[in-house]
């Protein structure tokens, strides 16, 4: 029976790694830097993002008050937002 070795990871040649752009990296982020998103694109997107989310405890001695504060959270995600968020997050997780 052939017993198998593992060999260490060989990590990159540098010499043949390519270089990174890094006047090219600066000048694409001074050009992110300089847009600007009118309000109603960042509240659409933080809404959006914000029904992304999936809230999930997983203590095991969840009692009955934790969990409706957990649900509480999933309808009202941000105060900023009382009342204008229509999705709620994917889910609230708890267990059995």
């Amino acid at each position: 029976m052939a017993v198998k070795t593992s060999q260490p990871a060989r990590l990159p040649d540098p010499r043949t790694t390519p270089t990174i752009d890094q006047v090219g990296i600066e000048e694409r982020v001074a050009r992110i830097k300089t847009r600007s998103i009118k309000k109603e694109t960042k509240v659409q997107g933080m809404k959006l993002a914000l029904s992304m989310i999936d809230l999930t405890t997983l203590e095991g001695a969840d009692t009955p008050s934790k969990v409706q504060q957990l649900c509480y959270k999933a309808m009202h995600p941000h105060d900023a937002l009382a009342g204008s968020c229509r999705r709620a997050p994917r889910s609230v997780c708890t267990p059995p």
